[in-house]
């Protein structure tokens, strides 16, 4: 295994591209999501939800967010350091191996197959028919699929796909062509005030869309800057470790603020999931960033995530988030059947959650090692 870079070793070190602690933290962002899915789709098989793990599962797509802008903004920059450029040409071609196969083979397995099986088929299938539009084909198609104007079943987790793809569209240019750090930094910054300037900006305009489910196009560019300033907060964070600046010796890699974190997230958890977002998605982006700075940089961390079997799945962490919905669908129609009750029990939710993630777990390493590998091979000679 890789030496993990620490803040005492010179520059060079991070040429070795290692963060310790890291996959094992994509392994539980991919889980927080799972149980509030799993709540959602016991609506749509007739049975009733009973939440038993009372975590808002966004939050586990706002700690991918920000493990993302923290992983890639730091590559980018050490990649800058060692050839003095950038190369978009082969970032692009990484990305599009790595996320493009997943994210089209799920698309074809949600509208072919989960949606045309019985047992699985969520909505009538002329829904499905009428709602893909060639608006929405395109959409999806363009990797747009937060624009489209209909969730396609089984692929509803996507829309998170392509936020990020569409900040990696324009975030490797920043480091590419901004010599100075600081500045790329302080655009980093403007970003995560974005949607607030952005929303004065269109203030009359888009007011009355803002609780919309969905909203007009206004709302859409609003929400997409949203997470778009929490792939900042992440970026910013890589750009701290980067440098190696003193608020993380001074300020983050303190205890006392780790403990403080660690115990503020846990008590906030469950409010989240009874009353919604208490905070802006930025502010959990922040709370997550300092705990990802800590794991991934200070040698001093409270909390170790370095085990054999968490970075085995946080590796298919990928997969899990891609597939566990179609996982969700299987487990509760058998259930269902099993069971036969609306109702589920103490029993019921007990198999229900221990199927859908052995299940997930065993689909996604099936699905890295048969499918994912073959991409990651050619993604590895750029």
């Amino acid at each position: 295994m890789l030496e993990p870079l620490s803040l005492n070793q010179p520059q060079k070190a991070a040429d070795r591209h290692y963060f310790p602690n890291l996959d094992g933290l994509r392994l539980i962002a991919a889980l927080v999501v799972v149980p509030g899915h799993v709540e959602a789709f016991k609506g749509l098989f007739g049975v009733a939800a009973d939440p038993w793990l009372p975590i808002a599962g966004k939050l586990g797509v706002i700690l991918f967010f920000v493990l993302s802008g923290f992983l890639i903004t730091n590559l980018l920059l050490r990649e800058k350091e060692k050839t003095e450029d950038v190369s978009l040409r082969k970032f692009y071609l990484r990305r599009m191996l790595r996320i493009w196969p997943l994210y089209y083979l799920i698309l074809l397995l949600a509208i072919f197959v989960a949606n045309q099986l019985p047992g699985l088929r969520i909505a009538p299938s002329e829904n499905l028919t009428q709602s893909m539009t060639l608006f929405n084909i395109a959409m999806f198609a363009l990797i747009l699929p937060n624009f489209a104007t209909y969730v396609i079943p089984y692929a509803g987790q996507v829309w998170s796909i392509g936020i990020e793809e569409q900040f990696y569209f324009f975030q490797p240019i920043i480091v590419k062509c901004i010599r100075s750090v600081k500045v790329v930094a302080g655009l980093f910054v403007l970003l995560v005030a974005a949607p607030e300037i952005y929303k004065s900006a269109v203030a009359i305009a888009i007011d009355s869309r803002l609780q919309a489910p969905y909203g007009g196009v206004l709302f859409r560019f609003y929400y997409c800057a949203v997470y778009f300033g929490c792939l900042a907060i992440g970026s910013l964070a890589g750009v701290l470790v980067y440098r190696r600046s003193v608020v993380l010796d001074r300020v983050l890699f303190r205890r006392d603020v780790q403990v403080v974190t660690y115990l503020g997230l846990l008590y906030i958890l469950p409010f989240n999931h009874i009353h919604g977002y208490m905070l802006d998605s930025r502010v959990y982006a922040l709370w997550f960033a300092v705990i990802i700075v800590n794991l991934a940089a200070n040698p001093g961390t409270v909390v170790s995530l370095e085990q054999k079997w968490l970075a085995h799945f946080g590796r298919r962490s990928y997969g899990i988030y891609m597939y566990h919905p179609v996982c969700i669908g299987v487990v509760l129609y058998f259930i269902v059947r099993l069971f036969g009750r609306s109702q589920f029990g103490t029993l019921e939710n007990v198999v229900c959650y221990v199927a859908v993630i052995g299940l997930t777990l065993a689909v996604s390493s099936l699905s890295y090692t048969h499918f994912e590998k073959r991409f990651l091979k050619l993604k590895s000679r750029l």
